[in-house]
C-alpha cells in the first residue's frame, strides 16, 4: 500500500520532469533552430517529445485495488436499501462503500484449554469483574451507612461522604435488604431465602427458612421480627405472591400467606414493631407477637377503591395513623387507619418511598418530594432516567438530606436543599457480554465486553479485572456488539448505524448507515470480511460485506420464538467451517425434521426425528468445532447428534422447567468451547451445566447466571449476567 510521503515524492519527480521537458519543447520551436526549411530531426524530435509529454504528465486513469485502501472516513456514501426491496440471496445489492478486509487470526489451543477431561476438576474461580446490577438501596436507621444490594453482593458507603467502607461478598444476587432498627444487623434476600448478617463482622448470624423462590422485599421490625414478599411459584405463568414473618431471635416462621393474587410489594412494621401490614384483596393487618391475622382493610364486593383493594405500594405517614397507598391500575389515594376514610392522592402513580417526615415518588422523568402529615408537595427533582425505568430504586436519607436513586450509570446522591447531584456511585450493570482477545501496545490481552444499560460498552482484561476501553456512540444507545477476528476491531450496532472501532485507540474509524433498524445482535464471519445482523421486526438475518457494503439477505431467524434476549450474540451458530447455519423444518410424511443449512454451500443437515410438537420444538442449538457433534436442546432436554451417522450419540437433561406468561423453557442456549468439544448449557432455572456430550455426563454445575461465553482459544470460560462476570479457568 502506498504511504503518503511516496505519493509525495512521486509528484514532485513528475512535476520537475513535465517542466523540464516543455522547457526543451519551446526551445525547438525558438527562432534559434527556426531556418524556414522542412526539418526531419526536428519534426521528430518534436513527436517524441509530445508523446513522453503525454504519457509522463497526464494522470492514470486506473484506482488502487481495495485491498490497498484503508478504512474509509467515518461518513462513508452506502445506504443500503430498504428490507421490503432486498432480493433473494443469489442477487445482492450492490453498493459503493468499500473497506479494507479485517484479516482474521487463527486461533489455537494451549496447554490451559477447558477440555471434557480437565474442566470437573481443574477448573477454578479465577477472577470476579463488575460490581453487579443494583437491585436495593437502604440507609442505615441512624443514616450512617447506606446499602446497595447488587448482583454479586452488598456495598457498604459512608452516609456522608459517600465513599465506600464495606463489602459483603456474596457471590450471588442479592435481591433485597433490611436493617434492624439497631443497625447492628441486616438481612440480606437470596433466591428466595433469607439471612441475618452482622453488617461490622460480616458474620452470618442466622438463616430464616421460608417458601419463597424470590423476595421483592424486606422489612425489619422493632422487637425483632423480619418479613418477606416475594414470589412463591417459578414458572406458574402469573404472579403468585406470598408473605413471610419471622421471628429474628429464634429463626422461627411466625406468619405465612400464599395466595396474593397479583404482584405487591406492599409490606411495612408498624413504628412499634407490634403490627405487620401488607397487600392483598384489601390491606392486612397480623399481630407480630402470635402471627395472627387481626384485620383487613378494602373497599368490600363494590370494590370502589383500587388503590385500597389492590395496592401495589404503601407507606406510613408521619404519625402512623394513615396510609400513603399506590396501585398498578394508577389509582392512589391515602387512607386513614383510625377514621377508615379514603381521598385521593395525585401526586404519585406506582413507586412510594418515605423516611417517617417526608415521601418520594418519581413521574416521568421528575421525582417528587412530599411532606407526609398533609400529602403536600415540597419539591421537583430532574433525574436522568424515566420512572418506568428507575421503579423503586430509591430512597431518602433519615434526616432528610438526601435523595439517592439509581440513575442511568450509577447510584446518584442529590442534596435536597440545593437539588444538585454531589456524588455519583459507579456499578455495572449489563446483562449481554462477549469475551475476546486484543492487542493493546504490542501485547495480546484476554478481554470482556460488556453491553451497559446506559448504551455503551466497556471492555475490561479479564485476568486483571480492569477497565480498558469504554465506546460510547455519538447519536444513540448502542444495542449490539461483536470483536472483530483480527483482534483489534470491534464493531457495534445502534438502531440503523453501524460502526467500527479501533481498540488500540477507542477512536470510531468506520461509519456506515442502514435504511432498517438492525438494533439487535451482530456477529461477524469468521474470515472478517463481513458481518451478520438481525432484523428484529420481520425476523430475517442479513449480511452485511464490509468491503463493497454489498447487503445480502441469508434466511430466517432460527429462533423466532427465542425467549432469552434478543440481542445475544450467541443467536447466531457456525459450523466447522465457520459459516453461518440456520435453522428451519423439512416436512415429510406429517413430520417436521429440523434442517440446519449453511448459508455459504447451501448444504442441509435434515435429522431424522419430528420435533413439530412442543415438547420437542428446538429452543437452542450449536455445532461442535470438530464437526462431529449437533447439539440442540428442548423442553426434553438436551440432545448430541453425530452428524455423520444421523444418530443420537447422547441425551442430557438435568435442568428444569421455567414458564411465565404463556411460555415454558429449559435450555436457554448451548455454547461448544471453540477448541474442543465441552459443551456448556444455559437453563432457565439460572443454573449453567458443563457436559461431556460424547458420554452425556454432567462434569460441573454452576449456580451463576444468566449467559456463558468462551474465549476463542477456549482458554477461559466467563458466565456473566445482572452485573457481574465471573472469570473461570485452570490457575
Amino acid at each position: 500500500m502506498r504511504r503518503p510521503y511516496k505519493i509525495f515524492v512521486v509528484s514532485i519527480t513528475e512535476f520537475l520532469f513535465c517542466f523540464f521537458s516543455l522547457l526543451y519543447f519551446k526551445v525547438l520551436l525558438s527562432s534559434k533552430y527556426t531556418t524556414g526549411k522542412f526539418d526531419m530531426k526536428k519534426v521528430i524530435s518534436i513527436v517524441i517529445f509530445i508523446s513522453i509529454l503525454l504519457s509522463g504528465c497526464i494522470p492514470a486513469t486506473s484506482v488502487p485495488a481495495l485491498t490497498d485502501i484503508p478504512f474509509v472516513s467515518k461518513t462513508p456514501t452506502h445506504k443500503p436499501v430498504q428490507t421490503s426491496t432486498l432480493p433473494p440471496a443469489s442477487t445482492p445489492i450492490p453498493s459503493t462503500a468499500t473497506f479494507s478486509p479485517i484479516e482474521a487470526i487463527l486461533n489455537t489451543s494451549g496447554p490451559f484449554t477447558l477440555t471434557e477431561s480437565n474442566v470437573g476438576t481443574e477448573m477454578k474461580l479465577l477472577n470476579i469483574i463488575g460490581t453487579g446490577t443494583a437491585y436495593d438501596i437502604e440507609f442505615s436507621p441512624d443514616g450512617r451507612l447506606l446499602a446497595v444490594a447488587t448482583g454479586r453482593g452488598v456495598f457498604l458507603y459512608d452516609g456522608i461522604s459517600f465513599k465506600q467502607n464495606g463489602f459483603l461478598e456474596m457471590n450471588i444476587p442479592v435481591s433485597a435488604i433490611a436493617f434492624s432498627p439497631d443497625g447492628e444487623a441486616l438481612a440480606l434476600a437470596m433466591n428466595g431465602r433469607v439471612s441475618l448478617l452482622n453488617i461490622n463482622s460480616g458474620q452470618k448470624i442466622k438463616d430464616l427458612d421460608g417458601e419463597l423462590v424470590s423476595v421483592s422485599k424486606l422489612v425489619y421490625g422493632v422487637g425483632g421480627y423480619v418479613a418477606a414478599i416475594g414470589g412463591t411459584c417459578r414458572g406458574c405463568g402469573s404472579p403468585q405472591v406470598g408473605v413471610i414473618l419471622w421471628d429474628a431471635k429464634t429463626g422461627r416462621p411466625l406468619f405465612s400467606q400464599k395466595n396474593i393474587g397479583f404482584f405487591t410489594i406492599g409490606l411495612e412494621f408498624t413504628s412499634d414493631g407490634k403490627h405487620l401490614m401488607f397487600g392483598d384483596a384489601g390491606i392486612s393487618v397480623v399481630e407480630t407477637r402470635t402471627g395472627k391475622s387481626i384485620a383487613s382493610f378494602n373497599s368490600g364486593e363494590t370494590r370502589i377503591s383500587a388503590a385500597l383493594d389492590v395496592p401495589y405500594n404503601f407507606i406510613f405517614n408521619n404519625d402512623g395513623t394513615g396510609l400513603y397507598i399506590s396501585s398498578y391500575e394508577y389509582s392512589s389515594e391515602f387512607f386513614s387507619l383510625s377514621e377508615q376514610t379514603r381521598k385521593r392522592f395525585p401526586l404519585c402513580d406506582i413507586y412510594l418511598t418515605g423516611n417517617g417526615k417526608i415521601g418520594a415518588c418519581p413521574e416521568e422523568q421528575k421525582m417528587l418530594i412530599f411532606d407526609l402529615q398533609n400529602g403536600n408537595e415540597l419539591q421537583s427533582i430532574d433525574m436522568d432516567i424515566d420512572a418506568s425505568s428507575l421503579g423503586n430504586m430509591f430512597t431518602i436519607s433519615p434526616d432528610s438530606k438526601f435523595l439517592v436513586y439509581y440513575g442511568k450509570t450509577g447510584i446518584n446522591i442529590i442534596n435536597l436543599t440545593t437539588n444538585e447531584k454531589i456524588y455519583e456511585i459507579e456499578l455495572t450493570d449489563f446483562g449481554i457480554a462477549e469475551t475476546g482477545i486484543i492487542e493493546i501496545d504490542g501485547d495480546e490481552k484476554y478481554v470482556v465486553a460488556t453491553l451497559t444499560s446506559a448504551g455503551q460498552v466497556e471492555v475490561f482484561d479479564i485476568q486483571t479485572g480492569e477497565l480498558i476501553r469504554k465506546l460510547k456512540s455519538d447519536c444513540c444507545e448502542i444495542k449490539g456488539f461483536s470483536f472483530a477476528p483480527d483482534r483489534k476491531t470491534l464493531a457495534t450496532v445502534e438502531e440503523n448505524l453501524l460502526e467500527l472501532w479501533d481498540l488500540q485507540t477507542g477512536d470510531n474509524i468506520y461509519m456506515i448507515e442502514l435504511e432498517r433498524d438492525y438494533s439487535g445482535p451482530i456477529a461477524f464471519s469468521s474470515d472478517g470480511f463481513s458481518v451478520f445482523l438481525t432484523d428484529l421486526i420481520e425476523d430475517y438475518i442479513i449480511e452485511l460485506d464490509l468491503q463493497s457494503g454489498v447487503i445480502t439477505k441469508q434466511g430466517e431467524n432460527s429462533y423466532p420464538y427465542n425467549y432469552g434476549s434478543p440481542y445475544a450474540v450467541n443467536n447466531y451458530n457456525f459450523n466447522s467451517s465457520g459459516n453461518l447455519m440456520l435453522l428451519s423444518y423439512e416436512r415429510s410424511d406429517q413430520q417436521y425434521h429440523p434442517s440446519f443449512e449453511d448459508v455459504i454451500t447451501k448444504g442441509k443437515i435434515i435429522l431424522p426425528v419430528d420435533v413439530i410438537a412442543d415438547p420437542d420444538f428446538i429452543e437452542t442449538f450449536s455445532f461442535s468445532p470438530d464437526g462431529q457433534y449437533l447439539a440442540y436442546g428442548n423442553l426434553s432436554g438436551i440432545f448430541v447428534w453425530n452428524i455423520k451417522t444421523l444418530k443420537i450419540q447422547s441425551k442430557m437433561d438435568g435442568h428444569d422447567l421455567r414458564g411465565a406468561d404463556g411460555w415454558q423453557g429449559k435450555v436457554a442456549s448451548l455454547i461448544f468451547n471453540h477448541q474442543s468439544n465441552l459443551l456448556v448449557s444455559v437453563g432457565q432455572d439460572e443454573t449453567i451445566r458443563l457436559w461431556n456430550p460424547r458420554f452425556g455426563t454432567e462434569l460441573r454445575r454452576l449456580n451463576v447466571c444468566c449467559s456463558v461465553d468462551f474465549t476463542p482459544d477456549g482458554r477461559y470460560l466467563v458466565t456473566y449476567g445482572k452485573g457481574v462476570a465471573y472469570v473461570w479457568g485452570i490457575p
